[in-house]
């Protein structure tokens, strides 16, 4: 089974198109696939999945994930084994053994960089996921040349830290189609994944977009949005 992969969260850049993470997930189980891509969809990524070891491989090769998670119980190889071939062809790919199984031997995990057990919240997998795909730079945002125009709305600012829900009050000081900078009344970390809730004071409607994190001095922050603008956001952008 094979799916093509989809999502909306952008978060690498390539041939100058700025592309969501890919996932693959491997698992024998039709369900848990489903659940898997489901969740992770949801979350921004873009998904893979295959149901047996020597498909995982085939699509590892073709289309480079920038993480993969599997089950340690496989129908033709185990997880430890797919992990260390993943290993052999990208050896900077993050991989996440998901399983519930009770005695997997550490000689499996040797090239895991990470474990969460079945029973775990989804949490806790995506918690994972998104250290170790931040910690190989695959979520990096590029730095984009774009024009910046001055401008002052306030916009809030809600985050999700160990599964609770913080929200910080920012106003702009500068936008353009990549990001907005602007001042917030808390404290932030670069690379933190964010949803800016932006409102107008010529719009009833409070605009919401995804974005990360790029810097914070002082009161002052920088974030760089996860998705592309389209044309309703453009009034947005023109110079004052």
């Amino acid at each position: 089974m094979l799916r093509p992969y989809r999502g909306t969260r952008l978060t690498r850049f390539l041939g100058g198109i700025v592309q969501p993470a890919i996932v693959l997930c491997l698992d024998d189980e039709e369900l848990l696939l489903h659940m898997l891509e489901a969740t992770l969809t949801a979350h921004g990524y873009a998904v893979l999945t295959a149901s047996t070891a020597r498909q995982a491989l085939k699509v590892a090769t073709v289309h480079r994930p920038d993480a993969v998670i599997l089950d340690y119980c496989l129908p033709d190889m185990n997880g430890g084994e797919v992990a260390s071939e993943v290993k052999r062809l990208r050896p900077r790919t993050p991989i996440i053994m998901f399983s519930g199984a009770d005695d997997i031997p550490s000689s499996a995990l040797a090239s895991v960089d990470g474990l969460v057990r079945k029973g775990e919240s989804t949490q806790a997998l995506l918690g994972i996921l998104h250290r170790l795909l931040h910690r190989a730079g695959s979520e990096s945002i590029p730095v984009r040349r774009v024009p910046r125009y001055s401008v002052q709305f306030p916009f809030s600012i809600v985050t999700d830290r160990s599964g609770k829900l913080e929200m910080f009050q920012g106003v702009s000081t500068d936008i353009s189609e990549a990001g907005i900078g602007g001042k917030v009344n808390g404290t932030l970390f670069p690379g933190e994944k964010v949803l800016l809730h932006i409102s107008r004071e010529t719009e009833v409607v409070t605009e919401t977009r995804p974005a990360q994190v790029r810097h914070q001095t002082g009161g002052c922050c920088g974030f760089a949005f996860l998705d592309i603008p389209t044309q309703q956001h453009r009034d947005v952008l023109q110079p004052r």
